[in-house]
């Protein structure tokens, strides 16, 4: 887990894995696919959102994304915080402008969770 809070890292790590004359493989969940392709796609070299290492072409090192901040010995001065970094698909975030354009009370972002969570929701556990 994990993913939109560590993959601020990817731009950091392409540009040490590329500046060493490798390539960058990212391999994420299959829910994520479209977001971290539309957002951190030119990065990379390959993206796999098949959530199955064994899909994914040789590699000689893997990396926990939530280890990345261990690697590059993060501090809270060194955290990346460049700009924006994810971005949402145009289509959908305009039709969600024109449906929610009348709407005169406070409107509230995005909340995130697992399947596991929701599933623990929905049954009440």
């Amino acid at each position: 887990m994990g993913v939109i809070q560590f993959c601020c890292y990817i731009p950091l790590l392409a540009g040490h894995v590329h500046a060493q004359g490798g390539s960058l493989v990212w391999n994420s969940f299959p829910q994520m696919g479209a977001l971290l392709m539309r957002s951190l796609g030119r990065r990379v070299d390959d993206f796999s959102f098949a959530g199955s290492p064994e899909t994914l072409p040789h590699f000689d090192y893997e990396l926990p994304l939530m280890s990345a901040p261990l690697i590059f010995g993060t501090r809270e001065a060194t955290i990346p915080s460049t700009s924006s970094y994810l971005y949402a698909d145009t289509t959908a975030s305009e039709q969600w402008r024109a449906r929610l354009a009348g709407e005169t009370r406070l409107k509230v972002g995005l909340a995130w969770t697992d399947s596991q969570a929701i599933s623990a929701i929905r049954s009440g556990a």
